[in-house]
C-alpha cells in the first residue's frame, strides 16, 4: 500500500540531530492511528515514493522539517510542523490554537528561531531511545 492510498503524511526529519529525532519519536508515540510515516531524511534517496525522492532533488531537507501528503503536496518548517501535529490526535488541539489568527504569523519565525538553536536544546531530547520505535513503523 503507497502512501497515496493509506493517506499518512510523510514525515522527513533529520536522524542526526538530537531534538529532532526526539520529537519525531514522541509523534510517533503517539500517532496510535497511524497518520503519519517518519522518515530519516538520511534515507529519503531510498524511498520508493516519488514525490519524496522529487522533493529531495529540489530541496536541502536539512534546513527544516518536510512533510509530504498523499497528494505529493509538500511543506517545510512551520507549516509542516502543523501539519504533522493535526495528524496525531493528542496535538491536534495544539495545532489548532497555534492556527488561530493572532498566532499563526508567530509560528514560522519561531520554528526558524528554534531549528536555528536547536543544539542548545540538545538536553532536552533524552536519550535515543525513541529512535528504535520509529524503526518499527
Amino acid at each position: 500500500m503507497t502512501d497515496t492510498a493509506s493517506g499518512r503524511l510523510t514525515v522527513l526529519y533529520d536522524a542526526r540531530c538530537r531534538v529532532c529525532t526526539r520529537i519525531a519519536g514522541r509523534l510517533a508515540g503517539a500517532d496510535t492511528e497511524r497518520r503519519l510515516r517518519l522518515r530519516p531524511l538520511q534515507r529519503a534517496h531510498e524511498d520508493e515514493w516519488v514525490s519524496v525522492r522529487r522533493l529531495r532533488a529540489e530541496r536541502d531537507l536539512r534546513l527544516a522539517l518536510h512533510v509530504v501528503d498523499e497528494a505529493g503536496e509538500w511543506a517545510a518548517g512551520g507549516e509542516a510542523m502543523l501539519r504533522a501535529l493535526e495528524r496525531v490526535a493528542p496535538f491536534a488541539p495544539l495545532a489548532r490554537l497555534l492556527r488561530l489568527r493572532l498566532l499563526v504569523p508567530l509560528v514560522e519565525p519561531g520554528y526558524r528561531w528554534f531549528a536555528a538553536h536547536r543544539a542548545r536544546f540538545a538536553f532536552l531530547a533524552g536519550s535515543f531511545g525513541s529512535a528504535q520505535r520509529i524503526g518499527r513503523r
